[in-house]
């Protein structure tokens, strides 16, 4: 048997000056699904979605300058369980991510990016605090480094 997936999606992206507003929505599910995938934890239906706002403030340190340094904050919440083919949805497939950071680009190409996320679940929200190490709900401080070429 055949399994069907759908995903769709919708986004926004708005520039003026050094102001970037950035959202995403996406959704999507598995129809006609065989009995390996119905036995495991895949969501039947999934959706998320979030909001970002950056300002590059760079010419206002420097006029004129080619580089930018923009800091940006961004909020994201997925479900990756909002629909399950059997039993009840793990509540802490449900998810929220707080992200404030920094990306410093020496060249329209490159980029250099340092964050800091806090993570969250239904489940964290719901019980007042996470049990165990769920790496779902741990914070994390992230660098990278990309390019364009």
């Amino acid at each position: 048997m055949k399994g069907d997936v759908i995903l769709y999606e919708a986004h926004a992206d708005f520039k003026h000056k050094g102001l970037e507003l950035r959202g995403l929505y996406a959704a999507g599910e598995i129809n006609k699904a065989n009995e390996l995938l119905k036995a495991t934890s895949v969501g039947k239906k999934v959706d998320g979605w979030y909001l970002q706002s950056a300002y590059d403030i760079l010419p206002l340190i420097k006029p004129g300058a080619e580089m930018s340094l923009t800091p940006f904050v961004r909020y994201e919440k997925y479900n990756t369980h909002k629909e399950i083919f059997t039993g009840t949805p793990d509540k802490a497939m449900d998810r929220t991510i707080t992200t404030v950071g920094l990306g410093f680009k020496p060249h329209s190409n490159v980029v250099i990016k340092a964050d800091y996320q806090w993570k969250g679940t239904e489940s964290t929200l719901s019980e007042g605090k996470g049990t165990g190490l769920d790496e779902n709900k741990i914070d994390q401080f992230n660098i990278a480094v990309g390019f364009i070429f």
